[in-house]
């Protein structure tokens, strides 16, 4: 555009040093014309090729119809051909090289003649094409990842891992590419230096650990990799805790989570088996501490401090699900008893609230359940003794639940509140 710009500059200076002659000289004329039509080339031009950097953006072919040296349409046409068609080689070659040659910093041209060497099972060329696009732009995806698939392929852990740092921090987050990433990260030799890495804390930590826990296969590698973390510098605070716990209980690995869990609150016994029975840790909402399901026209706080921290649920006529307030347990075989303090005011209800102990993976194998509680009843304590079996049952689920076995048993209105809470040996 500059050169234009130059050109124009040349035609004004001309036309005014006409316009001197010609008040002098009439042969001018021909002169005056041959300039006219230059500059009216040159407007032309300028036009044209505004065109198609406009057209560049949105219609590839209007944009190199328009102007030949429009070098990343060019291979935009070309990658687009060639993955419709990966036979087309030589033409996908030539494409990418006038490319070149219009513009030698496209790296588009070099990532699609590196595409083409790892079709043709020419590994050294195409590793080396895709590293040259990457000098020229970082932020180049598809060398990124044919660089990645390289380093994997030749067990280059240590490169392999730098690169996904790269992406990560570019912010890459394609369905296909996080799927590739799980297995990647979950597995072995890449374990240990994915969790140097994230006790680096880089920026991506939480959100590439969250959507790991939904993507990865293999939730036992994942939680392997939270259980190392957990052993040394910036351990994972609890949003980073919380998608794995929920995926590990949600495919019936209790075990893991619990480990991970305990780990997380580092309390090595417990005196009162229900752990933060008192509410005096708010509401985490983590398995294996009080999880609460979002109810439509409810709310839960938790108020008070010291011994008359209370949690204090309220309804307001809508209908809710069977499930208000759980608590994952990990009891040994033997008998407990379940204890505490409630307050129901003006609580309506077809059949009320009530606490149920069952075996996790066993939701229909009760293993005792309270008393339904309705109406009003001023601050009153209760008690529930139970046993833990000593088989198929390592894991257990207190809920208090409202169990409707019809939709107008599920509408409740007022409140109930609860204190002092702790599961103990009977």
């Amino acid at each position: 555009m500059g050169t234009f710009l130059s050109w124009v500059n040349v035609c004004r200076a001309g036309f005014m040093q006409l316009q001197v002659r010609s008040s002098r000289v009439v042969s001018a004329l021909p002169a005056l014309l041959a300039l006219i039509a230059l500059c009216l080339w040159l407007a032309v031009k300028i036009v044209t090729l505004s065109l198609a950097d406009y057209a560049a953006g949105y219609n590839e072919e209007a944009a190199v119809s328009l102007d030949s040296g429009q070098s990343l349409p060019r291979v935009i046409l070309a990658e687009r051909a060639y993955i419709a068609d990966p036979s087309r080689q030589a033409e996908t070659m030539d494409s990418a090289r006038a490319a070149l040659e219009a513009n030698p910093y496209t790296a588009g041209a070099l990532t699609l003649l590196g595409l083409v060497a790892q079709q043709r099972g020419d590994a050294a060329a195409s590793l080396g094409l895709m590293n040259l696009a990457l000098r020229v732009d970082l932020r180049n995806l598809r060398a990124e990842l044919s660089v990645l698939a390289q380093n994997v392929a030749q067990g280059n852990t240590e490169a392999a891992l730098r690169r996904i740092d790269t992406l990560l921090r570019a912010g890459a987050g394609s369905p296909p590419l996080k799927e590739a990433l799980a297995q990647i990260l979950t597995s072995e030799p890449y374990r240990a230096g994915f969790v140097n890495l994230l006790r680096s804390r880089p920026v991506w930590r939480l959100d590439t650990l969250t959507w790991l826990a939904v993507a990865t296969k293999n939730p036992v590698g994942l939680a392997a990799v939270y259980s190392e973390l957990q052993d040394g510098v910036n351990p994972p605070d609890p949003a980073e805790l919380q998608a794995i716990l929920i995926r590990l209980t949600n495919n019936g690995l209790y075990g893991p989570a619990y480990a991970i869990w305990k780990k997380s609150v580092g309390v090595p016994a417990l005196a009162n088996l229900l752990y933060n029975g008192r509410f005096e840790n708010g509401l985490s909402n983590q398995p294996f501490d009080w999880v609460y399901a979002h109810q439509p026209a409810t709310t839960i706080e938790i108020v008070g401090q010291g011994e008359t921290v209370q949690l204090n649920m309220h309804f307001f006529g809508g209908r809710v699900g069977p499930e208000l307030l759980s608590h994952m347990l990990a009891l040994t075989p033997g008998r407990y008893r379940l204890t505490g303090q409630l307050m129901a005011t003006a609580l309506q209800n077809e059949r009320g609230l009530r606490w149920r102990l069952f075996c996790l993976g066993k939701p229909g194998a009760d293993l005792a359940a309270t008393e339904f509680v309705n109406g009003d009843a001023p601050w009153r304590g209760f008690s529930l003794a139970f046993a833990a079996p000593a088989t198929d049952c390592n894991y257990q689920k207190l809920v208090l639940e409202l169990p409707a076995r019809y939709a107008l048993e599920s509408v409740i209105t007022g409140g109930v509140d609860f204190r002092n809470m702790e599961i103990k040996p009977d």
